[in-house]
């Protein structure tokens, strides 16, 4: 869809392949990054916002590693939306950053 000229992605987490999303420190130390052939979303995320223009929309129910690369964050609670931004970044600082990691 980039190659067409969008620029926004939709992603919903549940229906997207663990991998393509994310590689948890375990994996990576188990398998080499040049041994991996997909680089998870996560870790072109940002770049890909910086040097593309491509924004992404992410609907994400158990993957906190995005609260590092995430401009805003919102919470659905009884059909309502909240804006919990800052209470996401309070948790990334209490719980270090995974930001080195991802470059």
């Amino acid at each position: 869809s980039i190659e067409l000229g969008a620029d926004t992605l939709l992603v919903d987490e549940d229906t997207c392949a663990t991998n393509f999303m994310v590689r948890d420190n375990k994996m990576m130390e188990l398998v080499a990054s040049d041994k991996e052939p997909i680089t998870p979303f996560v870790r072109v995320i940002r770049s890909l916002y910086e040097s593309q223009g491509v924004s992404s929309v992410l609907v994400i129910g158990g993957l906190g590693d995005y609260f590092d690369v995430a401009d805003h964050v919102l919470l659905m609670d009884s059909y309502g939306c909240q804006d919990v931004t800052a209470h996401a970044k309070e948790i990334v600082a209490r719980s270090g950053s995974d930001s080195a990691k991802l470059q």
